[in-house]
């Protein structure tokens, strides 16, 4: 009688058993190593809020907040001296921007990457910011304004400004109009972008300091813009209105 036969199991299915139980393993270790989601609760109640905190923000993983992006918004305005033209400067500083204080609280660091202003002048024949529009310009005359990085010194005439690589370009006042802008809103638009910094540590150190600067210097200047008008009428003034849209990025340091 021939010997019985013993049946053995494949060890093909051993080897698909062994293969499994690593990518399992595998898997798991992944998972486990995702960073985890929190949320702000210092701002959970701000869901119809436009300009609130995310409430859901990525994490390192210690917990801390990791970055952010916002806008900021503020307004300036100026007045000239009566029957001269308008020549002046306005500093930018995000951190004196409305709601600035609220992401400094969360974050370490921030870095402005454009600033967006919303421009336009008017004759008046009252000295304040506030004073009755002029229906008609007692001399038509034109304007320009410009961003500039650095320097911080007015300019007295349209050619100097055309020299800037950053600037609305020049746009006209013409008799029985106030203001004569090329947006459909009356308003003239400038996107200006903030520079990346000098390498030369003597240059723009009080300035810009680098691209990320700490949220506690609220002081820190990212540029200035310039505006000049050409002088009005003897008995008038030239006031200058400007909104500002300060874009910043907020980062934790750890």
């Amino acid at each position: 009688m021939p010997p019985k036969r013993v049946k053995r199991v494949p060890a093909a299915k051993s080897s698909i058993d062994s293969g499994l139980l690593s990518l399992v393993q595998n898997l798991h270790k992944r998972l486990s190593a995702l960073e985890p989601v929190v949320v702000n609760k210092d701002v959970k109640d701000q869901k119809d809020s436009k300009h609130a905190v995310p409430r859901l923000l990525k994490t390192k993983g210690n917990g801390r907040l990791a970055t952010t992006k916002q806008s900021f918004s503020g307004a300036v305005s100026s007045i000239g001296s009566i029957g001269t033209a308008l020549g002046t400067v306005i500093t930018l500083t995000p951190g004196t921007a409305g709601e600035f204080a609220s992401y400094a609280a969360l974050f370490d660091d921030v870095r402005t990457t454009h600033v967006e202003v919303f421009v336009k002048i008017f004759q008046t024949t009252t000295n304040s910011v506030t004073g009755t529009l002029q229906g008609s310009l007692q001399a038509p005359g034109d304007a320009i304004l410009v961003y500039d990085p650095v320097d911080n010194t007015s300019f007295s005439s349209i050619q100097a400004g055309l020299n800037y690589q950053q600037s609305t370009g020049v746009w006209s006042m013409l008799a029985g109009v106030v203001n004569l802008a090329t947006t459909r809103n009356g308003f003239q638009h400038l996107k200006a972008k903030i520079p990346a910094p000098v390498v030369d540590p003597g240059i723009l150190t009080d300035l810009l300091d680098s691209n990320w600067v700490s949220t506690k210097d609220t002081a820190v200047v990212v540029g200035y813009l310039k505006a000049y008008a050409t002088a009005p009428g003897a008995a008038q003034y030239l006031v200058i209105q400007t909104y500002l849209r300060y874009h910043c990025e907020f980062r934790s340091r750890t």
